[in-house]
């Protein structure tokens, strides 16, 4: 789950290649580097904000933050990646559930952890 910057009115995808630079600062580019693909959908929102249900097909380094601003909607907090935005005093992404097969049992394991009641304060 992320809180963006801005009004999202419509769920998205967002696939093309990230890199990383000398500073661990991570780009992305049409061509070179690692394909990442990231899907979104919109949980609810005001004017000034969107909450974000994320789920990404790859897993690369800062995925999501590059991602949300480079289409303009940065998460807020997110000193990093341009946010000017940092009403809830912390980077607002939180990750609520993650299922992983056991590799011994060969078991689904699904780890799950609430949305922090703060990040709904900016929709009362």
């Amino acid at each position: 789950i992320a809180i963006v910057s801005g009004k999202i009115t419509k769920d998205g995808r967002i696939d093309n290649y990230l890199y990383e630079d000398k500073l661990t600062f991570s780009h992305s580019t049409k061509y070179g580097g690692k394909r990442a693909i990231t899907n979104y959908n919109v949980i609810k929102g005001n004017d000034r904000y969107t909450m974000l249900d994320i789920n990404l097909e790859t897993g690369r380094k800062n995925q999501i933050r590059v991602h949300m601003t480079e289409i303009n909607h940065p998460i807020v907090g997110d000193k990093k990646y341009y946010s000017k935005d940092n009403i809830l005093k912390r980077l607002a992404l939180h990750h609520y559930e993650i299922d992983l097969i056991d590799p011994i049992s060969g078991k689904l394991l699904v780890f799950k952890s609430d949305v922090p009641k703060i990040f709904y304060t900016l929709f009362d």
